[in-house]
């Protein structure tokens, strides 16, 4: 691919970038601060305990995808 092309592909791809911000919004719109959302459940004693969990039930998971090595996965 020449420089050219990847300046035209570039350009073309902040066109759309710019007008997605404008049809959705910014990700990082104000009055919405993901840090602070987090934090308020960093000493959740119920999130941690539903975390944990999820965490268990995904290790069985891969354990389980694990023990079948012969199996083709799905095709997307």
């Amino acid at each position: 691919m020449t420089v050219a092309e990847l300046e035209r592909r570039v350009r073309a791809l902040e066109r759309q970038m710019k007008q997605l911000r404008q049809e959705r919004g910014s990700v990082n719109a104000p009055g919405f601060d993901w840090e602070a959302t987090i934090a308020k459940f960093k000493n959740d004693e119920d999130v941690l305990a539903v975390l944990a969990e999820a965490m268990k039930l995904r290790e069985k998971e891969r354990r389980t995808v694990r023990r079948r090595p012969n199996q083709q996965r799905a095709s997307s």
